[in-house]
């Protein structure tokens, strides 16, 4: 029984940390992208 609530513990810790790991990079990369617009469109002007 014991064995079993760690495994669900430990998947619920991998989720997590994955989401985590997923959302900050998915940020970075939005915020990458905008400054990448940004330049662009000042270097177009």
């Amino acid at each position: 029984m014991l064995r079993d609530l760690w495994f669900l513990w430990a998947a619920a810790g991998v989720v997590t940390l994955g989401t985590l790991a997923y959302t900050v990079l998915l940020w970075m990369r939005q915020t990458r992208l905008e400054q990448l617009v940004a330049r662009l469109e000042r270097e177009l002007e």
